[in-house]
């Protein structure tokens, strides 16, 4: 049997959760194994400008940060904090599927028919899985931009990164930049698009 044919009510919820589950981030892995050095440019591009505006930059371009990174840590190089970034993917489907079950019912229950409550709680479940999920994320920028220092010595694997960060620097810097990722995790989300703002809209106008 598929691991997609799993259905809830046939094979009961926690078979159905663990295969969708599973699914879920194996596709997630997979996509990432491709666009993960891309994104690993793109990080160590953009705080060069950042970090260096004025002064003498780290990379002229995209193949520079390439060359340089594979100089200095090989090819896996370009995968530090990959392991964290899978990782965020199941955190994030996980706490979505069960959030999201959680909820349903409760529009169903206590605002029938009402798709403001419905989108209400939609971007409720949307922005406490990027919350919860989002340490990972920090944890995968902050190894990203560790390669090829002396700090790659302090982050030489997920868990010791986020170890390090939490005991150094408490919890909070964890989810700095959360806001910015979770606004587009719901745009990625597909739940702010036009037609669904219309219903929205409309729906406000008829109540």
């Amino acid at each position: 049997m598929s691991i997609t044919d799993y259905d809830k009510q046939k094979h009961g919820y926690l078979k159905w959760f663990v295969a969708t589950l599973a699914t879920g981030v194996a596709t997630g892995a997979c996509t990432l194994l491709v666009l993960y050095p891309l994104d690993f440019v793109r990080t160590r591009l953009a705080n060069d400008m950042i970090f260096k505006l004025g002064a003498t930059q780290e990379f002229s371009g995209i193949i520079d940060v390439f060359r340089k990174t594979i100089a200095s840590d090989g090819f896996l190089g370009l995968y530090r904090g990959y392991s964290s970034a899978v990782f965020q993917i199941a955190v994030y489907r996980a706490c979505y599927f069960i959030l999201s079950d959680t909820v349903k019912p409760m529009a169903a229950a206590y605002f029938p028919g009402s798709k403001v409550a419905w989108y209400t709680l939609a971007y409720g479940v949307t922005i406490t899985s990027g919350l919860i999920s989002y340490p990972f994320d920090t944890v995968s920028r902050r190894m990203i931009m560790a390669t090829g220092t002396n700090e790659s010595l302090k982050y030489k694997s997920s868990i010791q990164a986020f170890s390090h960060i939490l005991w150094e620097e408490g919890i909070l810097p964890l989810f700095l930049g959360a806001a910015t990722n979770i606004l587009r995790s719901i745009a990625a989300a597909h739940i702010l698009n036009e037609h669904e703002i219309f219903d929205i809209l409309r729906a406000l106008l008829m109540q």
